[in-house]
């Protein structure tokens, strides 16, 4: 990728922040693709750009505004959950391929 694309980018990212000035999971997906990069590309540049990201699909970020995490997610997850209970998106996506219960 070359710094033009990534500017592009990164301004794109900006115009798309939320309420909070935050950006939203899904929109950073759309992002990646619509610009036919990785997604980690996109949190990479979040990071590096002081861009936060909220609502997180698997609710990395706190709770999603619309629900809470059920116990049977949670009992399906934890083994694969860091130090600070954290999970990386395709590890959590994995799992929710395979399905819970």
């Amino acid at each position: 990728m070359d710094k033009n694309q990534e500017k592009e980018i990164i301004s794109y990212m900006r115009e798309l922040l939320n309420s909070n000035e935050k950006l939203d999971c899904g929109t950073a997906f759309k992002i990646a693709k619509k610009f036919n990069v990785n997604i980690e590309k996109i949190g990479q540049l979040a990071d590096e750009n002081h861009m936060r990201i909220d609502n997180c699909e698997l609710g990395q970020f706190g709770h999603l505004d619309f629900e809470k995490a059920k116990i049977e997610v949670l009992k399906k997850i934890e083994p694969s959950l860091d130090e600070k209970r954290r999970i990386f998106c395709k590890d959590a996506r994995d799992i929710a391929k395979e399905g819970c219960g």
